[in-house]
């Protein structure tokens, strides 16, 4: 068993018990791959709110080869790519992103290129969501970027 730290992406998440989490990473250094996030549901966790899909954090893993699933041990936000949730056309396109990434990639198939791209991407759709929000044509707020109307 070793710790590793390695910048990510969140893909996927899955529940897997009433306060864990099982989440597919795509990291700069591994490639795929899934962690499991003991008690990140409850809201004293030091993990709670840092594995929604298409954030990029840094993150500090146990790599347990025996058990089938690495320990997610802590991450800290590098960008949160909030733009995505203002527009939903943005958010769908990263969710194709994320799912091409998550089949393209295989655990321990580093592919750094393939990282950088993916998160130009989600900074191209988040930054696109943002100036949506900002002019008004999000559909999903009634407000724009915090500002009430």
């Amino acid at each position: 068993m070793s710790v590793v730290k390695t910048e990510v992406i969140v893909l996927r998440t899955r529940h897997f018990s009433e306060s864990s989490l099982i989440a597919t990473l795509f990291g700069r250094r591994g490639g795929r791959l899934d962690v499991l996030a003991k008690g990140c549901r409850r809201e004293k966790s030091l993990l709670f709110g840092h594995l929604d899909v298409y954030r990029r954090e840094e993150a500090i893993i146990l790599e347990r080869p025996q058990a089938g699933l690495d320990l997610l041990l802590d991450a800290a936000c590098l960008d949160e790519h909030t733009g995505l949730r203002f527009s939903p056309p943005s958010f769908a396109a990263a969710g194709l992103l994320a799912d091409l990434a998550a089949e393209a990639v295989q655990p321990g198939d580093s592919q750094p290129e393939l990282f950088d791209a993916l998160a130009q991407s989600l900074r191209i759709l988040s930054a696109f969501g943002e100036g949506s929000a900002r002019a008004g044509l999000s559909p999903a707020l009634p407000f724009s970027m915090g500002e009430k109307k």
